[in-house]
């Protein structure tokens, strides 16, 4: 695998950071390029979907950090052509706060696909496919 590959498990890396105390950092955020165009499947938390730069990811990061924590995302599969890859894998946390659909303290998981274009070293582009939670 080359470089944009290597950056995905960076962002993995950087990501799980997340502990049964706390959601996590936001550092995963350096590997982007401020004017990223991000965009996120719909969700139950987030039914129109969500999409925007960087700003915008870090508002999201702040509306996970407020919900969850002790996130985690496993890679699955990474493909890689050139500056774009396409990856799977699951993304996964504990509720921390009650009045969501499942109780605090519930393991939530959703399977999901990445798509990122890579320039510079950082991510432009991204495009983020989320299945509907299940509990662990």
């Amino acid at each position: 695998m080359g470089a944009t590959a290597d950056l995905v498990r960076r962002w993995v890396e950087l990501y799980n950071d997340g502990s049964p105390e706390a959601y996590g950092s936001d550092d995963f955020l350096r590997l982007y390029a401020a004017d990223v165009d991000w965009k996120e499947s719909p969700t139950s938390l987030t039914p129109e979907g969500r999409g925007g730069d960087l700003r915008t990811l870090r508002e999201a990061t702040a509306f996970g950090r407020s919900l969850f924590r002790n996130r985690r995302v496993a890679i699955d599969v990474i493909v890689e052509e050139g500056d774009r890859a396409v990856w799977t894998g699951a993304w996964s946390a504990t509720i921390g706060v009650d009045g969501l659909p499942s109780p605090r303290g519930t393991v939530v998981e959703i399977a999901m696909a990445m798509l990122v274009e890579v320039c510079d070293g950082r991510i432009v582009r991204q495009r983020d496919f989320l299945t509907a939670p299940v509990e662990r």
